[in-house]
């Protein structure tokens, strides 16, 4: 078999400019070429050559590992390989992060669209939580906010609001003004150098809708809440972020959920 590259790259659905790629890349050599001509001719080495790197491709190698493995002996595509793997095994991990992200505001869409909010005080049991701090207080301006949280997001892989469930720590004095402690990030499941713990407790928890209203009437509920049921509140709360400018443009659409912790 001698193909001209029109012919070879139809033949293997690549373009001719693909295979004039591979050539200066030192990937896939013509087999002969026409010196006075200048074609370019390929044979059934050259088939086996393509079939080798499009399979090498698909599993997610560059160009330049394509050319060292196809040199290699099996050592040399031993390591490789591996060093392949763990990057896919980081890569799935990142999508997987991202697909769980998705999911979560995937269903508070859902939520929005069907109005299925607690919008009356309810009494829940939170089993235990475990996140990051990000250092703020109430007192830091919006720059400094700001730089706390890019300070946080650096060495992360993906955006926090990606990997985390965002959230404000708060703490209620005897004022009954709630009060910013931190920025908290929560994790899906507990980790072990978690700087923020939240035991399993009971809260009263109300779902604060359209953040251009006083969320101090939400507390307001949740305190009247806490006295019709004789329940004492702890002084801790937390503020979860359900529909954030990330999902809406509109802040009537913005979702705030009020956890305020109790004692019976």
């Amino acid at each position: 078999m001698r193909l001209r590259i029109g012919a070879f790259a139809k033949l293997h659905g690549v373009g001719i400019q693909t295979l004039h790629h591979y050539d200066a890349e030192g990937l896939l050599k013509p087999a002969w070429t026409d010196k006075e001509t200048g074609y370019r001719y390929y044979d059934e080495s050259s088939s086996d050559q393509m079939w080798k790197i499009k399979a090498l491709k698909s599993a997610g190698l560059s160009l330049k590992e394509i050319r060292r493995l196809l040199a290699a002996d099996l050592s040399e595509t031993g390591v490789l390989f591996d060093k392949t793997r763990k990057n896919l095994e980081e890569k799935i991990r990142k999508e997987q992060q991202m697909l769980k992200y998705l999911e979560r505001s995937l269903a508070a869409i859902e939520k929005w669209n069907h109005g299925d909010w607690i919008k009356q005080p309810k009494l829940v049991e939170i089993p235990d939580r475990t996140g990051y701090v990000i250092e703020v207080k109430e007192s830091d301006d919006g720059e400094a906010r700001i730089r706390a949280l890019e300070n946080f997001q650096k060495h992360k892989p993906l955006h926090v609001d990606v990997l985390f469930q965002p959230s404000r720590v708060m703490r209620i004095g005897e004022n009954k003004l709630p009060q910013l402690s931190c920025y908290g990030a929560l994790t899906e499941s507990p980790i072990d150098d978690a700087r923020l713990k939240m035991p399993a407790a009971s809260f009263v928890v109300m779902d604060h809708i359209n953040i251009r209203q006083s969320v101090m009437k939400t507390y307001e509920e949740i305190f009247s809440f806490c006295r019709e049921h004789h329940l004492t509140w702890t002084g801790n709360a937390l503020e979860l972020f359900v529909i954030d400018p990330h999902l809406s443009a509109n802040p009537k659409d913005w979702v705030r959920q009020i956890q305020v912790e109790v004692q019976r």
